[in-house]
């Protein structure tokens, strides 16, 4: 759990440390600089997360026995988690990189949508179905599902953002 929110602070600090300089060129209307910052901000939350999730994966039990030792049965559990759960923040990130990009350009609509179906939507869905088909499996597998169906409705609202910009 704490790797997990560690993977998920990082994420969010450079979402928020885009933010100001996003809002700043948008508003000065420097579309140039707010897309530069914006794609930038979209690779950093690209990168980082597919290093550290390899990283989960590679040296599971290193990372399990910094917060416990003693326990073969929790740290095989542990390994087993970073072997699946983590691979959901590849996706996590590019989505608030999406939810924010909605946020500046003030698609409040597109924002509200995304960010309620994060608290309340795919992964859950996911979490019920998966329950069922994979039993404690589909609890790790269950949020990798739902952020890929958030990544691919904001890529979606994304692509007709940008297509509207165009025209």
């Amino acid at each position: 759990t704490y790797v997990c929110a560690l993977i998920n602070m990082i994420l969010i600090g450079v979402t928020q440390g885009a933010q100001t300089i996003m809002s700043f060129y948008h508003g000065k209307g420097d579309e140039r600089v707010f897309l530069h910052v914006y794609r930038l901000g979209l690779r950093t939350n690209i990168i980082i997360p597919v290093l550290l999730v390899t990283g989960c994966a590679a040296f599971g039990s290193g990372i399990a026995f910094l917060f416990h030792s003693g326990n073969p049965e929790l740290t095989a559990l542990t390994v087993h988690m970073f072997r699946l759960f983590p691979w959901g923040f590849i996706f996590v990130g590019p989505v608030l990189m999406n939810i924010l990009y909605f946020q500046t350009t003030e698609q409040n609509v597109y924002a509200t949508l995304i960010s309620f179906l994060r608290c309340i939507g795919f992964v859950q869905v996911f979490l019920l179905l998966f329950m069922r088909l994979f039993g404690a499996n589909g609890i790790y597998l269950s949020f990798l599902a739902g952020e890929m169906c958030h990544f691919v409705l904001s890529q979606i609202l994304i692509q007709k953002a940008m297509s509207n910009l165009e025209h």
